[in-house]
C-alpha cells in the first residue's frame, strides 16, 4: 500500500474517531496510528517512503550507463575541467543558493517578529 494510501485511510479513521460510531483502544496500536501527532505521523510516512526505496533501488536492475548520463553527475577525468565559474550551471546554482537564503531570512521570526 502506498503512501497516500496510508494517509487516506488515517485521515478518515481520525475524521471518525470522534464519532460515536466508532472509537479506538485508548494506548493501543490503532489509537496511536488514528491519533498521533500529523508531524509524528509525517515520520514515519518518511521511513517507509526511504524503506521503499532502497528495497525497489537494491531489487530492480541497474540502469545502463548511456540511460544515465544526463541524470548522474559523474566527476570529470581530466584534471582541467571540475569548478569553472564561467559555467552556466555554476552561476544558476549560486543564484538558487542566493533565493533560498533571501526567503529563508524573509520568512525568519526576526525579519517577521
Amino acid at each position: 500500500m502506498g503512501r497516500f494510501g496510508l494517509g487516506m485511510i488515517r485521515l478518515g479513521m481520525e475524521y471518525y474517531s470522534g464519532t460515536s460510531d466508532w472509537s479506538p483502544a485508548e494506548g493501543g496500536l490503532l489509537d496511536l496510528f488514528v491519533n498521533s501527532n500529523f508531524l509524528h505521523f509525517a515520520i514515519f510516512l518518511f521511513i517507509i517512503s526511504s524503506l521503499t526505496m532502497i528495497l525497489v533501488s537494491y531489487t530492480a536492475p541497474a540502469f545502463s550507463a548511456e540511460k544515465l548520463k544526463n541524470v548522474v553527475y559523474v566527476k570529470p577525468e581530466k584534471s582541467g575541467e571540475g569548478f569553472n565559474p564561467g559555467n552556466r550551471d555554476f552561476w544558476l546554482t549560486l543564484a538558487l543558493i542566493a533565493a533560498v537564503l533571501l526567503i529563508w531570512i524573509i520568512f525568519s521570526p526576526i525579519v517577521l517578529g
